[in-house]
């Protein structure tokens, strides 16, 4: 069965509440340490968020979806941020330097 996914975290502007996901985030994983996970947020945001990728929604937004995905098959942290950050090194100015500069 599929199971289609409403982002409770996209206003009706379109603004991201990333706090808001970072917090839904923080409450599904309370025994990890998320804070690669944020950091990823914050470099996706600052470089991708005003940029649209292919379906026409922006880096971040599409991170978030992967994010999701990845999060329900419990996979670890690391993957994680790698989701949030890729559609900014695509299509957006994060570049691989500055990703291994602040995750690692």
């Amino acid at each position: 069965m599929v199971k289609i996914k409403d982002s409770t975290h996209v206003n009706a502007d379109g603004a991201i509440e990333l706090e808001a996901w970072l917090k839904h985030v923080a409450a599904e994983r309370t025994h990890h340490n998320f804070a690669t996970i944020r950091h990823a947020c914050v470099l996706s945001q600052l470089a991708g968020e005003d940029k649209p990728v292919l379906t026409g929604v922006s880096c971040l937004q599409q991170g978030l979806i992967m994010a999701e995905i990845l999060l329900d098959l419990h996979l670890d942290n690391d993957t994680i941020a790698a989701a949030l950050v890729y559609n900014s090194v695509r299509y957006a100015d994060l570049n691989l330097e500055d990703v291994r500069e602040h995750l690692g």
